[in-house]
């Protein structure tokens, strides 16, 4: 048996798939402030500027998602410039996350992890399939991360209780991961198999009284590439973009010649450099 026929007779046991109009679906990225210390810290152990990203699944109400998969041609894979930061305390999916231990190692609330929803362990309904060996090259911090082949791999929840993890948010989401990239791009392609239910939670049944039928869909190739908002050098006031208020504060230290906070060139100077680069960066959103 397959590992596409396994995912598929653990999600619809005694279901029959049908075919219908199907929801609308799409990747949705959000990128997430890492604040100092922990910024630096993390760069020091990663070697790289770090740049946290979490990725969503927009999903119709009255859906949920039952797993993330890959077999044979579909790969499910993540590919970035140079792999992704892993805290030692953490691991390969949310299941690794501890709340609790996050004030004694803050840089661990942004390790990389895959998801169904759920954040952290506690109350994590989340199963791996067939076991977390499918992450290895993704722990050891490959910028190319594959499953496929044969036998493949997922995540999924049970969804015998509509666990409210993989139903979507109040903005119609559901978490699929968080990242912690080196570099601008981060590239994921995911594929799902998502489950309709009634208003009130329970599953729908297309036709009505007599033996259950789920309604299912699976989409394969949900691909898309993500790249960062930039890393602005004068953005001094820290408001997610370089505007008038970065170049108040730039003339207000302008001909510095020692121990100048607002050295965007790295001469030791605050003058025309610092200047040229600022106007360069004007009207830049960015992510610092």
């Amino acid at each position: 048996m397959t590992m596409r026929s396994l995912l598929f007779l653990l999600c619809c046991a005694f279901a029959l798939s049908i075919q219908a109009q199907e929801p609308q679906i799409g990747l949705y990225f959000e990128e997430i402030d890492i604040p100092e210390p922990e910024r630096t810290n993390i760069e020091n152990d990663f070697g790289f500027a770090p740049r946290t990203v979490r990725i969503y699944l927009e999903l119709e109400e009255n859906y949920e998602l039952q797993y993330i998969y890959g077999v044979g041609d579909d790969l499910w894979s993540l590919v970035t410039q140079w792999g992704c930061y892993q805290h030692p305390q953490g691991g390969p999916t949310s299941l690794s996350v501890d709340s609790d231990i996050i004030p004694t190692f803050p840089e661990l609330a942004y390790d990389s992890w895959f998801t169904i929803g759920a954040e952290e362990f506690d109350g994590n309904q989340l199963f791996v399939l067939p076991n977390e060996s499918i992450f290895d090259a993704f722990e050891a911090g490959s910028d190319t991360w594959v499953v496929d082949g044969p036998l493949g791999g997922g995540i999924y929840v049970t969804t015998a209780f509509q666990i409210p993890q993989n139903s979507p948010d109040e903005n119609g989401r559901i978490l699929l991961g968080q990242f912690t990239i080196g570099g601008e791009l981060i590239a994921p392609c995911f594929n799902i198999q998502v489950r309709q239910l009634n208003p009130d939670g329970t599953i729908f049944d297309p036709d009505g009284p007599g033996p259950l039928l789920f309604q299912t869909y699976q989409f394969t190739s949900l691909c898309e590439e993500y790249f960062v908002s930039p890393s602005c050098l004068s953005d001094f006031n820290t408001s997610g973009g370089v505007g008038t208020a970065d170049l108040l504060l730039l003339i207000g230290e302008f001909g510095c010649l020692a121990d100048c906070n607002l050295d965007v060139s790295g001469d030791d100077v605050v003058a025309v450099a610092d200047l040229l680069l600022l106007l360069g960066e004007f009207g830049t959103t960015c992510l610092n």
